[in-house]
């Protein structure tokens, strides 16, 4: 394999990389914040009281 070949596959596979990290960072962030947003907007809800 010539070396440009070589050299433009290590550039893409860095660039997969990097998009993959980034989409990951970006997933948990969305995780996160859909738990809080669940968590804030929860219905006001009162146990029954039995004797």
């Amino acid at each position: 394999m010539p070396r440009s070949k070589l050299a433009e596959t290590a550039k893409q596979r860095t660039a997969l990389l990097r998009e993959f990290k980034a989409a990951d960072v970006n997933e948990k962030r969305h995780r996160r914040l859909q738990l809080e947003d669940k968590l804030a907007n929860l219905p006001l809800t009162r146990e029954r009281f039995e004797k």
